[in-house]
């Protein structure tokens, strides 16, 4: 199944081994997970490398593409706020 993952990128970066942990788990059991660079350590300078527009477009088709959603909520973020609110308006 492919399963969207969110979690904060600006605030948040003290879990990300974390979310790299929940990750690595539904990797191992086979799902895909489109957005696996939000647990990446330099997930800033790589999001740094398209136009905002870019990656909205992208993790909206994601979430619209995935069966599930995963959203890590311990610090808050109004973008995953967003996509978790996207993914139930999308159902």
């Amino acid at each position: 199944m492919k399963i969207y993952f969110a979690a904060s990128i600006v605030g948040g970066r003290e879990n990300a081994q974390i979310y790299a942990q929940i990750v690595e788990y539904l990797l191992a059991k086979g799902h895909e997970v489109p957005s696996t660079h939000v647990a990446r350590p330099d997930v800033l300078d790589w999001e740094k490398k398209n136009p905002p527009s870019l990656i909205y477009e992208r993790d909206i088709a994601w979430i619209r593409e995935s069966g599930a959603m995963i959203a890590e909520v311990s610090t808050p973020s109004m973008g995953v706020g967003y996509e978790i609110a996207t993914a139930l308006h999308l159902g």
